[in-house]
């Protein structure tokens, strides 16, 4: 039977103790992602007016020269100057264009074009029984992302597609089911592209060699310590002195870090910063993410060296997201020193010490290119 995968972690943001949020009043601003105002943790910062004026401006002119690359995509698609606009953002216009191309939606489609229809179909199918999985995920949806204008309990359409996305994954992959952060990412692309698209999207990342989520999922979650034991030896290297204070306190990343990993950040940080650090670890793994981290923590390093246990973490789990500009977090994170060695270097240790392979569970190099597993058994069936 398809069985539900739920967090142990009672600290992820509140997502799985908080009651929904009530109705946002409905004359409230939506910023440019579609979080209401109201939402403290999702929402991005208002900018000054020449500032806002100044990114437009530049957006503009991306727009253009990204539109040019989407029409002849094979020819840049080999050249380096796509992972250079790639770092630098892509419009949010054509963000969801520009995923799908990326991890190529277009071809798994193809391989599978019926599979999406028909899973949705056998979650309608008649004598078809309330699953664990089922109830799992109803919980969870009023509890993702409340304050957005597409998911809030206010606009069914919203929640009825995240619904539908999150039962055919289950469907389509037995071993894995349901994890809360699915929710998330989920909802995040449906924000950008279609329902059918955010699935097979879905489908991609997870399954990739080296994005670690199937890891981070499934039923005991082994990748989620693999990945802070990675991110506490690249911490001890780049920020010796924060990570020289977290131990004299006690503080492990696990007690901050987790919902930052689990989820790729869409849990706990504003969008701007969000679908940035999308942007790259689509296109390039797991480096982005941990850039972002370190960067996070080094623009908060001197305030964090002079405060104790209880203030660190109280800064690092609630304030510390409410004050990111994701275009200065994305500007530090490309200036913090690790490689693609170091970050397998350590890794691979990490796997070592948890008794996982190298092979399992997407550790391997990451590869944008490989083509996801078919569906399950029940899913073909």
């Amino acid at each position: 039977p398809v069985r539900a995968v739920s967090t142990p972690h009672s600290h992820r943001g509140g997502a799985g103790a908080e009651e929904p949020a009530p109705p946002p009043p409905p004359d409230e601003k939506t910023d440019r992602y579609g979080f209401y105002m109201s939402d403290k943790v999702h929402r991005s910062r208002e900018l000054e007016p020449a500032e806002k004026a100044r990114r437009m401006k530049k957006e503009e002119q991306r727009t253009k020269k990204w539109l040019r690359m989407l029409s002849e995509w094979d020819a840049f698609e080999r050249k380096g100057k796509l992972k250079a606009r790639i770092r630098k953002g892509i419009p949010d216009s054509l963000r969801g264009r520009v995923w799908c191309r990326i991890v190529d939606i277009p071809g798994y489609r193809a391989a599978y074009p019926n599979l999406y229809t028909e899973l949705v179909a056998l979650q309608a199918g008649a004598g078809v029984e309330p699953t664990d999985i089922y109830q799992t995920i109803e919980r969870d949806i009023n509890r993702t992302f409340p304050r957005h204008q597409l998911f809030g309990r206010h606009n069914p359409m919203g929640q009825n597609m995240l619904r539908r996305v999150l039962h055919s994954y289950s469907l389509y992959d037995e071993e894995l089911g349901y994890c809360q952060g699915m929710g998330f990412i989920t909802a995040m692309f449906l924000s950008y592209i279609t329902e059918e698209d955010a699935f097979y999207l879905l489908v991609r990342v997870i399954n990739r060699p080296g994005s670690h989520l199937r890891g981070l999922f499934i039923q005991g979650m082994p990748m989620v310590i693999v990945i802070l034991r990675t991110f506490d030896a690249l911490l001890r290297v780049v920020l010796p002195r924060l990570h020289a204070k977290f131990q004299r306190e006690g503080i492990d990343p696990s007690m901050f870090a987790t919902e930052w990993f689990i989820t790729v950040f869409t849990a706990s940080f504003p969008f701007d910063l969000v679908t940035r650090v999308w942007d790259c670890f689509l296109y390039e793994g797991w480096k982005v993410v941990y850039r972002v981290a370190l960067a996070l923590l080094q623009k908060h390093e001197a305030q964090v060296l002079r405060m104790e246990f209880e203030q660190i973490l109280d800064h690092l789990k609630h304030k510390l997201p409410r004050e990111v500009d994701g275009e200065e977090i994305m500007r530090l994170a490309a200036r913090v020193r690790i490689t693609r060695r170091m970050i397998q270097q350590h890794l691979e240790a990490a796997c070592a010490e948890s008794h996982i392979t190298e092979t399992a569970y997407g550790v391997a190099d990451h590869d944008a290119g490989s083509p996801p597993p078919p569906p399950s058994a029940a899913a073909q069936s």
